[in-house]
């Protein structure tokens, strides 16, 4: 929509951009990164620096902007989230989360979870998302999954991001490389201290 009409819709709670967990590996490349980078975005401190970098105007409740997500999700390996907007001339929507990085550990302990589930037993893992979440074979996802197992933490990887983001650059996925300071693995951090016993379970990790 034309920044003059955008308006910033605040759901309450929250704590940081939640793209971040696009720049720290978490959320697939796929599904965000073929957007214009925003480099601006990522290097604010506060959210009113984020509205106004984002060209937001007014913030405002609407209940044109549904958020749906299970309470308890059934499944650790999948937990689908969806925002859909009611509103006229929507063209992208842009989550943030303000003061309360609970909710973003949360979901890296969940994927922490999942992967300690399939590396211990990928049948069991796959058996209620084969089918349901993803239309597949079963035979092709323990596929996939042996050629490219789950890994959550990526710390040692960083580099590896980053020179990704220049071949997505070439293939035309992504306008503008993200600095590297984008990528920001303190919560990772946070949520591996806190859960030590669950971490140190994982098979595939970065070893400090």
């Amino acid at each position: 929509m034309n920044h003059s009409r955008r308006k910033a819709l605040r759901a309450g709670g929250g704590a940081s951009v939640l793209a971040l967990l696009v720049a720290a590996g978490i959320v697939r490349p796929g599904e965000a990164l073929a957007q214009q980078w925003n480099q601006a975005a990522f290097e604010v401190k506060s959210l009113p620096e984020a509205l106004r970098v984002l060209g937001a105007q007014a913030v405002a409740a609407s209940d044109a902007i549904q958020i749906r997500a299970p309470e308890i999700a059934e499944n650790g390996a999948v937990v689908p989230i969806g925002v859909e907007s009611r509103l006229p001339g929507t063209q992208s929507i842009t989550l943030l989360i303000e003061k309360n990085p609970q909710a973003v550990k949360a979901v890296i302990k969940a994927m922490m979870v999942a992967q300690s589930q399939a590396e211990s037993d990928i049948d069991a893992a796959l058996k209620d998302t084969v089918g349901t979440y993803y239309k597949t074979t079963m035979e092709a996802a323990k596929l996939a999954a042996s050629k490219q197992p789950i890994m959550i933490d990526q710390r040692k990887n960083t580099q590896f991001i980053l020179d990704r983001g220049q071949s997505m650059k070439e293939l035309g996925y992504v306008k503008k490389l993200a600095p590297r300071a984008a990528i920001d693995w303190t919560l990772l951090g946070q949520v591996i201290a806190e859960n030590k016993a669950l971490y140190a379970g994982l098979k595939l990790k970065t070893v400090a």
